[in-house]
């Protein structure tokens, strides 16, 4: 159990609030931001977005809190800076700092191989098993595969993150430790385990009493549940036919530790506050100063992320480093079902900017961000540094039995109703296979897909139903025919490599 944490008032939080006040919603606050109002509204119609709220930090003082658009476009319901956004992978911050505060607590220490706590885990082989730290999870430098622990995670999906820990042990590695940058919530979970494991208390409550309640961020949620039913919730939204159209939220237990919390423009100031101040609630070290040094240092380079060697990108603890026009950059994206976010910290110049947006998979909270900066910082933006537009649209999905067509020029090898059966992987799960009214589907516990005759033994695939803004349909089904002609795999794209899964005898 944690030690009971004493409540905090300090002069940085009361400046906050005041300053809240003082800036108010949509008051300018400063000659730096005329007109910036008309320039977001435009892009909001750009975008077909739904809403957005933005807040300023500057030495201290939130200088700058507006929101746009709507929370609920339905019954038109504003947005305002108390309107609650997910935010996605900024999540991973939060979850960092809980096991930096663990940390100097003397409760563990990052340099710890994550088996200590959890002593169950196994990766893939015994020299993973021996370098892997609890660092190299917060890093994205374990050598665990992005793709194959988010489609475990994801297609394989469970209300028990700890049900995943047996299949780690099977995901081949796609990098040496420490080696390269594979961005991955599923470490993120497992770090935020590693609290559990500690405290005895879930991850949700381990952010909630070691950051959200002392730092009196108090209209914060953790997780989709909880947030879903507080007053002022955005809903979350996507685009159909140039319109903002309602998407399902996700269910990522497996996930929660790397995207699943749900603030607002008020409380996330007080986070960039806390981090701009070196860890310091007024006077008070709040977070260790080791770790927010750690935190905000390159402890992973990020170039084999194919980003490039020129932006020299690194990855810290929860927080990307780079350098632009000379000035050291802090910041995180966050994107899950129907949310959008962006938070850069600029702490050479006491600046930092928040941007939540209920619409998924955008970038219009990257564009507002800079033309936040570029104004701030006055920065003359280069031609080629133009801004991109993108947001995902809802697709439209077929009828669930629209039939199977075969390529007559590359048949399959057998009839539609041999390749039924289950097939299984240990690192994932199961697959159920079955031909219905000549319709052949691919059922996996997060949902079903109807599959497309490619050519030969290869389909591609087809949504069956709406689902959550994750994924598209982009995977592929190669059936694998032993010497007596019987079907023995189906081999799907969903590792770095592709994954055969085997048929189960009957």
């Amino acid at each position: 159990m944690f030690p009971t944490l004493s409540k905090l008032i300090s002069p940085l939080l009361l400046s906050l609030l005041m300053g809240s006040q003082m800036a108010g919603q949509g008051n300018a606050g400063s000659q730096i931001f005329l007109g910036l109002d008309t320039e977001v509204e435009s892009l909001l119609e750009d975008f077909h977005a739904a809403g957005l709220a933005i807040g300023v930090v500057e030495k201290g003082s939130l200088t700058y809190a507006n929101a746009f658009g709507y929370r609920d476009v339905e019954q038109e319901l504003p947005v305002d800076i108390n309107t609650l956004f997910g935010i996605g992978s900024v999540t991973k911050a939060f979850t960092a700092a809980t096991l930096g505060i663990m940390e100097e607590r003397g409760m563990l220490s990052l340099s710890d191989r994550p088996q200590r706590y959890i002593q169950e885990l196994r990766f893939n082989n015994q020299e993973m098993d021996a370098a892997i730290k609890i660092s190299h999870l917060l890093s994205h430098s374990s050598g665990v595969g992005s793709m194959t622990s988010e489609s475990s995670c994801i297609l394989f999906l469970s209300e028990d993150r700890n049900e995943v820990i047996p299949r780690i042990k099977h995901w081949a590695p796609a990098a040496q430790v420490g080696e390269a940058f594979m961005y991955s919530n599923f470490m993120y979970t497992l770090a935020g385990m590693v609290g559990e494991r500690l405290s005895g208390k879930p991850w949700e409550e381990n952010v909630s009493d070691l950051l959200l309640r002392p730092l009196e961020m108090d209209d914060t949620r953790v997780g989709y549940q909880s947030a879903s039913i507080a007053k002022n919730f955005a809903q979350g939204y996507s685009v159909l036919q140039g319109q903002p159209q309602g998407v399902l939220p996700e269910t990522i237990m497996t996930r929660s530790p790397g995207g699943d919390i749900y603030s607002s423009i008020t409380d996330m100031t007080k986070w960039l506050s806390l981090w701009l101040n070196g860890g310091k609630l007024g006077k008070q070290q709040f977070l260790p100063g080791k770790y927010h040094k750690e935190a905000t240092s390159g402890q992973q380079s990020m170039a084999s992320a194919g980003l490039g060697e020129a932006a020299s990108p690194s990855y810290g603890y929860g927080w990307m480093i780079s350098d632009f026009h000379g000035l050291k950059r802090v910041e995180h994206s966050g994107a899950i079902s129907g949310y959008s976010s962006n938070v850069v910290l600029f702490p050479e110049k006491q600046v930092g900017i928040v941007v939540l947006s209920n619409q998924s998979n955008s970038s219009l909270p990257n564009l507002v961000t800079r033309l936040l900066i570029d104004r701030l910082l006055e920065i003359d933006r280069d031609a080629s540094d133009q801004p991109v537009t993108r947001y995902s649209q809802v697709q439209n999905i077929d009828p669930a039995d629209t039939k199977t067509t075969l390529n007559q020029q590359e048949r399959p090898t057998h009839d539609l109703e041999q390749f039924g059966g289950r097939y299984s992987h240990p690192g994932f799960g199961t697959i159920k296979i079955s031909c219905e009214n000549e319709t052949l589907l691919a059922s996996f516990p997060f949902t079903s897909f109807r599959l497309i005759h490619d050519a030969a033994n290869r389909f591609s695939s087809a949504f069956t139903e709406e689902i959550p803004q994750i994924m598209g349909p982009w995977l592929t089904f190669s059936f694998q025919v032993d010497q007596r002609d019987t079907v023995k795999a189906v081999v799907v794209n969903l590792g770095e490599d592709p994954v055969s899964f085997s048929r189960e005898k009957e």
